[in-house]
């Protein structure tokens, strides 16, 4: 029979605490069941990145929309200062995708955030 280790910290390495459920009736074994040691995944790292990546290439299509508005005000203002009329001015448009690539950027960060947060706080939460 193998030596049994009750604290952690002289298990040795690469060995794993298992526990032997018995079930009884009276004096018969009913069942017997061994459960092991959860093997969980740490995902801290991976949260924190895609929260990151995802809130970088949120705010990067935010800032480009952001400089093409600029772009066009100061277009518009020349426009109206070469003394043409308003409604002949055509701004340089943002493109859909840009729209579409921030705000999933933006869900997908929010979705990291909530799924690192319910980690760090060692709560169990679906997305």
């Amino acid at each position: 029979m193998d030596p049994v280790y009750p604290n952690s910290e002289i298990l040795p390495t690469g060995t794993k605490r298992v526990v032997e459920v018995v079930d009884c009736l009276a004096d018969t074994v009913v069942t017997v069941t061994h459960v092991e040691e959860a093997q969980g995944t740490n995902y801290r790292k991976a949260c924190l990145v895609g929260l990151l990546a995802f809130f970088v290439i949120a705010g990067a299509t935010f800032f480009s929309a952001l400089s093409t508005t600029s772009s066009n005000k100061e277009a518009m203002r020349e426009h109206l200062a070469a003394g043409k009329v308003l409604h002949e001015f055509r701004p340089e448009r943002v493109s859909n995708g840009l729209g579409w690539v921030g705000a999933g950027s933006l869900a997908l960060g929010l979705a990291s955030r909530s799924r690192f947060l319910s980690v760090v706080g060692k709560k169990k939460v679906a997305l």
